[in-house]
């Protein structure tokens, strides 16, 4: 039998073995800045990208930052790392932020519910109103999906976006999974706000874009516009709505209009380029610190690295999930997932002809910034991981290859989809009334307002200022048409009777996990 050292020493070595077996082996190259070059123009015109920039960080210094392609196509004007992108939904980490600093002067809790500091919170369901944390809000664990139909091309205040919230029906019970849901980051933002004396973006501005030093960040598209280098958005020229191309190079690109999205600023509003963003990662590389001056502490930092939810198998977000990085979690405006054995945090962010994606290794002391002005790519994915690769020394992985194939998977599903659906349509059906009797206003408190009206021999509908042609599709059931830039209504729109016979409502799935949203017909 073992004495206690003799066991004590076993326990210690299988450790280190284990340890050593789990760590992954390589070592680290010098970045071969040409080669990369020629990879980064070549993946853009795989993915139909007009203009991109590369930052690389690696042991505290920046060893690459260059821009390629065109901020401007119709000029010929050249992306710099001084050119200005939105970056999306990477904003919810300056969210989180500052909540965390607002954490460490005690101002705020992570866990104590939001109707503390913000009694004017409704959710759906009463309970969760009285329980619901800033780091449920954060880690979206609320139980609501994401409702996102709601509030793009709406001209709502974020009180009013905040107010909404109470009419978004849950799809999963509290804190049961992780389901993304901007409105959370827009509550968190007021939050913020309400208990600084101040908004969300004088709080930004003052306590992070000041101290960094990122002067050419903005919260307003309008300004961005008014600065010397600024990118242009892009996205692919969809002739169909719903049209899903397998690849990219399939369709031309087009610009599209800047998304002015100032109401929803915590969720996604920030502007930046190359420059102020390095800035930003070399932050949370240097745990909170602002060369010498510690704007955050690094518990705050901690916390926000640290998973809070798993992402199940079951999430539009698995996406992002490969072999070489088979599990992900949310933290506090950060996904945390091991890349081939590395510890690795990030968020991407789409919005309108923009998408972005922002990572760093803490332990490896490595940070990536790409950002493009072409809508809803998976280049700066691609662009990432492969640095990664190549400064770890990795053999590297053709993960334009891997994300092409997925992108043909939901193309080929959405075809399948439309095929099923169109399999289960009742032939040689009739409406129940005459056009004219469908057409009015029709409301709902969450998604606002649909007009239904008659143009010649057919119906069409409009919402949030667009216009599209109903096609019959069975009975009362008519398909929608109307391609936006962030999303597609292409859904049925399915008017009902009272017990009187007259229509007087319409129902949309608009969203997946619950009840058809409803729109009741208006005087």
């Amino acid at each position: 039998m073992m004495n206690r050292i003799t066991f004590s020493r076993f326990c210690l070595i299988l450790i280190i073995d284990l340890c050593l077996f789990s760590s992954p082996v390589y070592a680290k190259k010098k970045f071969n800045s040409e080669d990369f070059r020629n990879y980064v123009n070549r993946e853009m015109k795989t993915w139909n990208v007009p203009g991109a920039a590369v930052c690389v960080i690696e042991d505290g210094k920046v060893i690459f930052s260059e821009g390629f392609g065109y901020r401007d196509v119709e000029k010929k004007l050249m992306v710099t790392p001084k050119t200005v992108f939105a970056i999306g939904s990477a904003s919810k980490a300056f969210t989180s932020l500052t909540v965390g600093m607002l954490v460490d002067e005690k101002r705020l809790d992570w866990d104590r519910p939001i109707r503390e500091y913000y009694p004017r919170l409704r959710m759906y369901d009463p309970y969760v109103t009285e329980h619901v944390t800033l780091r449920d809000a954060l880690s979206h664990r609320s139980g609501v999906p994401r409702h996102d139909v709601v509030w793009p091309y709406e001209k709502m205040t974020r009180k009013e976006i905040v107010d909404r919230i109470r009419y978004l029906q849950p799809s999963y019970g509290f804190r049961e999974v992780l389901q993304y849901n901007n409105f959370l980051y827009v509550l968190s933002g007021a939050v913020a706000g309400e208990v600084a004396g101040k908004s969300w973006e004088e709080f930004v501005k003052e306590r992070i874009f000041t101290p960094l030093g990122m002067a050419s960040s903005n919260f307003d598209v309008e300004e961005s516009q008014r600065t010397p280098d600024f990118a242009l958005p892009y996205g692919l020229k969809i002739k169909t709505p719903g049209e899903m191309p397998e690849k990219p190079t399939d369709v031309p690109v087009e610009r599209v209009p800047f998304h002015q999205i100032q109401a929803m600023g915590p969720t996604g509003s920030i502007n930046s380029n190359l420059e102020d963003m390095t800035k930003w990662v070399m932050l949370h590389l240097n745990e909170g610190k602002a060369g010498e001056k510690q704007i955050v502490s690094k518990e705050a930092l901690r916390e926000m690295h640290t998973p809070q939810m798993a992402i199940k198998e079951n999430s539009p977000l698995k996406i992002l999930m490969f072999k070489e990085m088979p599990i992900m979690n949310y933290g506090l405006g950060w996904f945390i997932q091991p890349y081939r054995g590395n510890y690795l945090v990030h968020h991407g962010g789409n919005i309108d002809g923009f998408s972005s994606f922002v990572s760093f290794m803490p332990e490896e002391k490595i940070g990536i910034v790409v950002l493009t002005n072409m809508n809803a790519t998976w280049l700066p994915h691609v662009l990432t991981y492969n640095i990664y690769d190549r400064l770890l020394g990795f053999k590297e992985i053709d993960w334009s290859k891997k994300f092409m194939d997925r992108v043909s998977e939901e193309a080929k599903k959405k075809k399948e989809a439309a095929e099923k659906e169109e399999k289960e349509r009742k032939k040689d059906t009739c409406p129940t009334h005459p056009f004219e009797t469908y057409t009015g206003q029709y409301a709902n408190p969450a998604y606002g307002l649909v007009i239904i009206g008659k143009e010649g021999d057919h119906l069409n509908i409009t919402y949030k200022s667009k216009t599209g042609r109903l096609i019959h599709y069975h009975y009362d059931t008519f398909k929608a048409g109307i391609q936006y830039t962030v999303f597609t209504l292409d859904h049925k729109v399915t008017f009902q009777m009272n017990e009187k016979g007259d229509i007087d409502r319409l129902s949309i799935p608009l969203e997946g996990g619950v009840s058809d949203i409803i729109f009741k017909k208006t005087p």
